[in-house]
């Protein structure tokens, strides 16, 4: 093993990710490019290991020595396209149909919880109203 804990020849890690969802989100850019990688879930279990050489918790991304390079590359490249990436430019086209219906319902039960809410608030000043109007004020 090297310093930084890569082993010659066979899978070192290109890069540490916070979950597996991230873990496997590089996987996914990297096999997007050709190079195969794995991740390795049972690696985040919380075991004090005072020869790990990264904190506990976190998920390696491997991939075979003699792709490092070129896959450090690919995930700067990546990395640099996603921070130029205007999220407000990008047409994700229109929602199929039963998406669209859920998002109606659901703007319509919004719509109903916030008038329901405006009543109750009616309602509750209306009864102090009424309760400060019937006590005697001497």
């Amino acid at each position: 093993m090297t310093a930084t804990g890569e082993a010659r020849g066979g899978l070192v890690t290109v890069a540490e990710a916070a979950s597996e969802f991230e873990a496997q989100t590089i996987v996914a850019v990297l096999a997007d490019s050709g190079i195969d990688a794995v991740v390795f879930p049972l690696a985040t279990i919380p075991i004090p290991d005072p020869l790990r050489n990264r904190p506990p918790g976190r998920m390696p991304v491997q991939v075979a020595a003699d792709d490092l390079g070129r896959a450090r590359a690919v995930l700067a490249e990546a990395k640099q396209a996603a921070a130029g990436l205007d999220w407000d430019e990008v047409d994700v086209g229109e929602p199929p149909p039963e998406v669209a219906a859920t998002l109606v319902r659901t703007r319509g039960r919004r719509r109903g919880r916030f008038l329901a809410r405006i009543a109750m608030l009616i309602a509750a000043l209306l009864a102090l109203v009424i309760i400060a109007s019937s006590f005697p004020w001497r």
